[in-house]
């Protein structure tokens, strides 16, 4: 049997952690999180890397990220470098069934910006998956 869990004053007495440090920790994670949801890109983002409807959890993972790339990559400003990873990850080109005399033909058809946008989202985040490095953040730093 384990003991008595602490909860309130007793874990903040032990971590010597307030209460009021630990609501800006929290408040200043939102701040910057609502900054970087300005975008439509990494709204978009987050979108398709949510799992099960966890929203804050994928944008949790988007703004750790953001901070890897500042951090160890020595990204100034992360949000135009993920714009460019997504830019050069964007297909050109998809190929569509076609029937044409009872066969069918894939044809080489140019794609709309916002799908393209959107196959390139879902190849960053694929790839990010497959990659080995430990913690979620630092996969999808790695992968952008």
């Amino acid at each position: 049997r384990r003991g008595p869990t602490r909860a309130g004053p007793q874990l903040a007495k032990a971590t010597g952690i307030t209460a009021a440090a630990r609501a800006g920790q929290a408040s200043l994670r939102g701040w910057v999180m609502a900054l970087l949801m300005r975008d439509a890109l990494l709204g978009r983002l987050v979108r398709v890397i949510m799992w099960d409807g966890k929203k804050s959890k994928a944008q949790r993972l988007v703004e750790d990220s953001m901070w890897i790339l500042k951090a160890d990559f020595g990204v100034e400003h992360p949000v135009p470098f993920v714009r460019a990873a997504v830019e050069m990850a964007k297909p050109l080109v998809e190929c569509r069934k076609l029937a044409v005399a009872g066969r069918t033909l894939l044809v080489p058809v140019p794609l709309q910006p916002q799908r393209a946008e959107g196959l390139a989202l879902k190849y960053i985040r694929d790839a990010m998956r497959k990659r080995k490095e430990r913690g979620t953040p630092r996969r999808l730093a790695m992968e952008l």
